[in-house]
C-alpha cells in the first residue's frame, strides 16, 4: 500500500476500474497522502468513489469517507487524485531514483523534439535534454 514514505517517489501500478481513469498509472510521482476530507478540496472523491465502487474487489470500503487518497503526478504534469483501495497493491513498482546521462551525436538541434518524445513514449518522461 501506498504510505506517507512514499511521497516524492516515483511509481507505477494498475488500478481497479479499468477504463474510468488513466491504467495503467506509470512512472507517477506521489505528491501527497490524504484524507477524505483534505482529498475533497482537490477533487470530488465521494463522486469518483460511487463511480469507481462497482469495480472494487468484495470487501472494499463502501464509503469514501473510509479510506484515505494519494495525490500523483503523471508524466504529462498533471495530478490525479486515486482512492488507496482502487490500487492494486501487488502491482504497486516504486521505481530508484537514479540518473543517467546520454549523449547522442550525430544530429541536429531540431532532432531535440524528437528524441524527448521517443524517450517519453517510451516511459522515460522525467528528463532534461540540454544541447552540449
Amino acid at each position: 500500500m501506498l504510505t506517507s514514505d512514499h511521497i516524492g517517489k516515483i511509481v507505477s501500478f494498475s488500478i481497479y476500474p479499468v477504463g474510468l481513469l488513466p491504467n495503467p498509472i506509470t512512472q507517477a510521482k506521489v505528491l501527497d497522502i490524504f484524507s477524505p476530507k483534505t482529498a475533497l478540496k482537490f477533487a470530488d472523491v465521494a463522486a469518483l468513489h460511487a463511480n469507481v465502487f462497482p469495480t472494487l474487489p468484495v470487501g472494499s470500503p463502501s464509503s469514501y469517507k473510509d479510506y484515505n487518497y494519494v495525490q500523483l503526478e503523471l508524466a504529462n504534469g498533471t495530478t490525479l487524485i486515486l482512492g488507496l483501495p482502487w490500487i492494486v497493491e501487488s502491482s504497486i513498482v516504486v521505481h530508484q531514483n537514479v540518473q543517467i546521462r546520454v549523449v547522442v551525436s550525430e544530429v541536429s538541434a531540431g532532432d531535440v523534439a524528437t528524441i524527448r518524445a521517443a524517450l517519453v513514449a517510451n516511459g522515460f518522461p522525467h528528463l532534461a535534454i540540454e544541447l552540449v
